[in-house]
């Protein structure tokens, strides 16, 4: 055989062989090009998170951005925001997500923690319904806004509390009993925290709480609470049980905005019925507070969060699907992905949140 053919034969051989180590040994990556490409591994992330966010974080869609593009799973578990502060607690968590400031400001007295971020907000509101509302606006107590919101002024509705008025005496002959504002435990749960604020707002003319001003109305704020009786340890239970039991059980609680879209948006037809029939009622509270959901790492491998949740992704599901606004404070909202009358677009009069150490003083009123 002559020696060219040789070579020749050779080089084919070669090729045949390094076609099928090319076949049989290296394979191309699939997520070659891919900007976001799915995480092959992933950290898992144990953290407490309040009641009001427990559906968000349950959501699959949620739940698949979170591994996905950022290689997290998620464990978390249900508590009160007050109840966060607990430092025995932290050390078994990654992470606390509180729904409040002054819980923010405690928990850096309690941990090393580098770094927290203010992811979403959402005011606190009144709900009641069109038959309590009705009179209420005849005495001035509930004004409409020009954007068809409600508010409501507390420190007349207040007033009615403290001089023991019942419903009757509005007008309201069909319906037993004092007129009480029902809210969740001030103890425990944030909405209850944050309405002891409010309450001590009005009572003092609109002044800002203090250490130095809380004997002045720590009396009347005891009264007010007790007047309304056993109380739920969290938001959602509340305004579940608002909903399920009518203006019978609750004429007026306190709750979260969010609370309202985001049942009617898992609940659309419900709540088409509720509103021809019951017809709940959404009012501002004059002045209100927000209620600020800042994510707190308690260790550097958590720190993903803050980049997680703060994705566009992310927070176009929360206020789309869940009610929680993301924009910065005085921003209107696009409100059309709603049907929920009287949702207001911008959020104007908010009153300033005592620090952690007043409302610390300030719960001492509820000795129970």
């Amino acid at each position: 055989m002559r020696k060219a053919q040789v070579i020749g034969i050779s080089l084919v051989l070669l090729v045949i062989i390094i076609s099928v180590l090319v076949k049989t040994v290296w394979k191309p990556d699939p997520n070659y090009g891919n900007v976001n490409p799915p995480m092959s591994t992933s950290i898992v992330l144990k953290g407490l998170i309040g009641s009001e966010k427990e559906a968000l974080f349950g959501d699959p869609d949620f739940q698949k951005l979170a591994k996905t593009k950022y290689g997290i799973t998620l464990d978390t578990f249900k508590s009160g925001s007050l109840e966060m502060t607990d430092a025995q607690k932290l050390k078994d968590y990654d992470f606390v997500f509180p729904a409040s400031q002054t819980v923010v400001e405690k928990l850096k007295s309690l941990t090393k923690i580098n770094g927290t971020e203010e992811i979403f907000r959402t005011p606190l509101v009144y709900y009641s319904w069109e038959r309590v509302v009705r009179p209420l606006q005849q005495l001035g107590i509930v004004q409409q806004q020009p954007d068809h919101s409600l508010t409501l002024d507390n420190k007349q509705l207040l007033q009615l509390v403290m001089d023991d008025k019942k419903w009757s005496d509005i007008g309201l002959t069909e319906l037993y009993g004092p007129i009480v504002v029902d809210t969740s435990d001030p103890k425990k749960s944030n909405s209850g925290n944050s309405y002891a604020a409010i309450a001590a707002d009005a009572l003092s003319d609109g002044h800002v709480i203090t250490q130095a001003s809380i004997p002045g109305v720590q009396n009347a704020i005891q009264t007010i609470f007790a007047k309304s009786g056993f109380k739920k340890s969290s938001t959602t239970e509340l305004f579940e049980e608002y909903l399920k039991t009518g203006a019978g059980s609750h004429k007026i609680i306190v709750g979260y905005e969010s609370d309202v879209l985001y049942f009617a948006k898992q609940n659309p037809e419900v709540w088409k019925q509720l509103q021809q029939s019951a017809m709940p009622r959404m009012l501002y509270p004059a002045p209100t507070l927000w209620s600020v959901h800042t994510i707190v790492p308690l260790n550097e491998k958590a720190r993903v969060l803050i980049s997680f949740l703060k994705d566009t992704e992310v927070q176009k599901l929360a206020w789309e699907r869940y009610g929680f606004r993301t924009g910065v404070v005085g921003n209107s909202t696009d409100i059309s992905v709603f049907a929920v009358e009287g949702l207001s677009a911008s959020i104007d009069r908010v009153m300033q949140l005592p620090d952690y150490e007043t409302m610390e003083k300030l719960l001492e009123a509820f000795n129970y």
